[in-house]
């Protein structure tokens, strides 16, 4: 499930147009985000929630420093510093990306006395005075690495290594905190065009320890193992899957005290008799301490 859902709607910010126009001008041989960040840039659902809850974090009077991990084109950074940041350190590791923070940083007015762009990845940067280093600890956090499983961009193993070396006692973290739920279901279609079956000749314990094994060494890195991204309203508009059981709290992720490679066990019920073929997961994001803004993947059906 990758469409967002959730997080309040209203009219598009005027930062948000400008961006859009930027980024569909630009030469995508000559360093440029990918077609997705248009779609992103778009998602009014998505920055009203993110503007809300970095506005909640980043007070004027408190003269916040902000670290914006994965800055892509450069929306974040800029929302926090008209929050009222002090300053901002946007860092990006994608060549492309970054120049095209550069360009829309530029054009909308934020220059490096507002937001420094740190072409580096966020475990890369060190605190010092250098021209891609962070002169201070950053007393807020704000990132949106996050893909349709919650956790494939790494985003954990960069909020961890971010608390340990680059922000300030008690910094705040937007988002806060996350949940994912999870449903049970079978479904012919998956069974098709899955990637993690039954191989030749092997038996449902056999698939099941080779699995495991996989899932294990994958947990060894900083990246989980690649999801395949569905629309379950799609799914379910089209008979392509039937739910064995309700939806079920499967994670719940405090990003200020979070660590790697925790482990969860739940017990679910069948409400159905059948085959699981798969297990569908959402998330929702907590952009605020109060939890009031939100911003979410949960299918409508």
């Amino acid at each position: 499930m990758s469409s967002h859902a959730g997080g309040g709607g209203g009219a598009p910010d005027p930062l948000v147009g400008l961006m859009m126009k930027q980024l569909l001008g630009q030469d995508s041989d000559d360093g440029s985000a990918p077609g997705y960040h248009a779609d992103m840039i778009a998602d009014v659902e998505r920055n009203t929630a993110y503007a809300a809850g970095i506005a909640a974090a980043v007070k004027p009077e408190s003269e916040a420093f902000v670290l914006d991990i994965g800055t892509g084109s450069g929306l974040l950074a800029m929302l926090a510093s008209r929050a009222g940041a002090q300053h901002v350190f946007a860092c990006e590791g994608d060549r492309k990306l970054a120049a095209t923070a550069a360009d829309v940083l530029g054009s909308n007015g934020f220059d490096s006395d507002r937001v420094s762009l740190i072409r580096k990845f966020s475990n890369d940067i060190q605190l010092g005075y250098r021209e891609d280093e962070m002169v201070c600890r950053a007393d807020v956090l704000v990132t949106e690495i996050f893909d349709s499983a919650l956790f494939g961009e790494a985003v954990l193993a960069s909020v961890i290594d971010a608390r340990e070396r680059l922000l300030a006692p008690g910094a705040a973290i937007v988002p806060c905190r996350a949940t994912t739920t999870a449903v049970l279901v079978e479904s012919p279609w998956l069974r098709d065009h899955q990637h993690h079956g039954l191989q030749p000749g092997e038996t449902a314990a056999e698939a099941a320890a080779r699995l495991h094994r996989q899932a294990t060494a994958a947990s060894s890195s900083l990246r989980s193992p690649r999801p395949i991204q569905v629309h379950v309203d799609a799914l379910l508009a089209h008979n392509k899957c039937r739910p064995l059981t309700g939806p079920m709290p499967a994670f719940a992720v405090d990003f200020a005290t979070a660590q790697l490679h925790e482990q969860r066990t739940w017990h679910c019920h069948a409400e159905e008799a059948g085959i699981v073929d798969a297990v569908l997961m959402w998330w929702e994001l907590h952009l605020d301490a109060a939890g009031t803004i939100r911003l979410a993947t949960t299918p409508s059906a």
